[in-house]
């Protein structure tokens, strides 16, 4: 995902899943949609690697349904 760099420097939302305590999300728009998903997720693990650094679990791009139904359940936060 080539705009990883800039949705950890930069995200628009951030939030937390209710059933994963142990990591958090990074969401922000980007340029390029694929297939109706213009938002790009980055989950990141809260657990310190062998190397003393915090890993991205996963990484994805979403629909604008996806981040409206994650903002109205409050696991969602605007980032100013």
């Amino acid at each position: 995902m080539a705009n990883l760099i800039d949705i950890l420097r930069s995200p628009t939302y951030a939030g937390q899943d209710a059933h994963n305590g142990g990591g958090f999300y990074l969401v922000k728009k980007i340029d390029v949609d694929v297939d109706g998903r213009e938002f790009a997720l980055v989950a990141i693990a809260l657990e310190l690697s062998q190397h003393g650094t915090y890993n991205v679990k996963s990484a994805y791009t979403i629909k604008q349904q996806d981040v409206d139904s994650r903002r109205l359940k409050g696991a969602l936060k605007v980032l100013f």
